[in-house]
């Protein structure tokens, strides 16, 4: 955690220094114990992970942050690997913590990024940090762990991973179609109105290049708050570009219309 904490001399804010150093974290919520993977919190870790874990029944924590793509990436792969786990009988129960809302807890190690995994056997056992955070990587560490876990597992898994290729896909077509259709939206508000004065502004490349991350910053964090499994997750998004895709059109035929419009008003005034 970073803050800044402005002070002088004569003037010392001593409560927003004892403030700063009380451990953050967020209040538990029963919904937590209904998602594919449960999530936790620095204030119900000890109870939740710690002591609900086992050497026959261990808990993997991933440490994750909103703002991490990779984790954004995994989040519905995980939630369906967390599935086939129960699915299959594996005693290997997955749950999450988000480490922007909560300081590391108590028998957390450190992470310095994300996403991290951490293995808990028990209230006897420190827990051990994953070497793997990758998808293929994630599902192989586990196949060796379980070996007794069929084929026909590796290659839903394998399936699995592929899939994650078309939501990136997926993803990326619904960022661009949202950032064109704000183009179209100020082209249409602007279309025949009086020209502002011209101030210093970026350069075309500049200001596309900033909606695009700031459009992307704004949908990972809502997809970050879904709780659907991959294959719901693709039936979502490709739903999502397909009506974005068609209000783009409408918008377009939209701005043509208003553009026509002006010119012929033009047109009227010097005939």
């Amino acid at each position: 955690r970073k803050g800044v904490i402005n002070a002088s001399a004569d003037d010392i804010p001593v409560q927003k220094v004892k403030d700063f150093y009380v451990a953050l974290a967020e209040t538990p919520q029963d919904i937590w114990k209904k998602l594919p993977v449960e999530r936790v919190s620095g204030i119900n870790f000890e109870t939740e992970v710690i002591e609900k874990s086992n050497p026959s029944r261990p808990i993997l924590v991933q440490l994750y942050e909103d703002t991490c793509f990779l984790c954004f990436l995994m989040r519905p792969f995980i939630n369906s690997l967390s599935k086939m786990l129960k699915e299959n009988g594996v005693p290997l129960t997955f749950k999450r913590l988000n480490i922007e809302k909560n300081d590391f807890p108590d028998k957390c190690p450190v992470a310095r990024g994300t996403p991290t995994f951490v293995i808990y056997n028990g209230p006897e056992v420190p827990g051990k940090k994953w070497e793997e955070f990758k998808p293929q990587d994630l599902a192989a560490r586990i196949m060796k762990e379980y070996p007794f876990l069929s084929e026909r597992f590796a290659d839903e898994v394998e399936e699995l991973q592929g899939l994650l290729t078309r939501r990136f896909q997926l993803f990326t077509q619904m960022v661009m179609w949202t950032v064109e259709i704000e183009k179209l939206q100020k082209l249409i508000a602007g279309a025949g109105a009086t020209a502002p004065p011209k101030q210093a502004q970026k350069s075309p490349e500049d200001e596309e290049e900033s909606s695009f991350n700031a459009m992307v910053s704004e949908m990972m964090l809502k997809d970050m708050r879904r709780a659907d499994l991959l294959l719901d997750n693709l039936t979502y998004l490709q739903k999502e570009v397909d009506e974005i895709e068609h209000d783009s059109v409408l918008l377009g035929v939209m701005l043509a219309e208003k553009v026509m419009e002006g010119e012929a008003a033009q047109a009227a005034m010097y005939s």
